[in-house]
């Protein structure tokens, strides 16, 4: 939501809306045009209110197309470099970069979870069904047969 106020400033009124962008807000001062000296409040006010709608309707447009752009490329089938990673190499990644910022304890209970388990379960001799892979049971021998 956009929100703001009236300001004076050399001898003019101004909108002054507030934007919120990446968490932080944001000023915009967008000049009336109307001179502050014969220009009744509620004038002025109907200035801003103008102003302040418009501005809203020019980010809602931007949004809407935004959103539109990425429709399409999902539909056509464009996808992000960045989610052609695999998720064990993602992992490494992450924790040589966090590393520097992570106790040894912690870095190394961490290396032992990517290495010792998530790492042989993502490449487990895996049987393929229909759109799932299935892990072989732990209480069987890998054949269906229990051990």
């Amino acid at each position: 939501m956009i929100t703001g106020c009236l300001q004076e400033k050399n001898n003019t009124y101004y909108a002054v809306l507030y934007i919120k962008v990446d968490g932080k807000r944001k000023t915009k001062w967008i000049p009336t045009g109307l001179p502050v000296e014969g220009t009744s409040d509620r004038k002025a006010k109907k200035a801003f209110d103008q102003i302040r709608l418009e501005y809203v309707q020019e980010q809602e447009e931007i949004e809407r197309k935004e959103a539109a752009e990425r429709t399409r490329e999902l539909i056509e089938g464009k996808q992000n470099p960045q989610a052609k990673v695999l998720f064990i190499n993602y992992l490494q990644k992450w924790l040589l970069q966090s590393k520097p910022t992570l106790a040894r304890s912690t870095f190394n209970g961490y290396k032992t979870m990517v290495d010792g388990r998530i790492k042989p379960t993502l490449f487990c001799s895996c049987n393929r069904r229909g759109n799932r892979w299935n892990a072989p049971d732990r209480n069987t021998d890998g054949n269906g047969t229990t051990a």
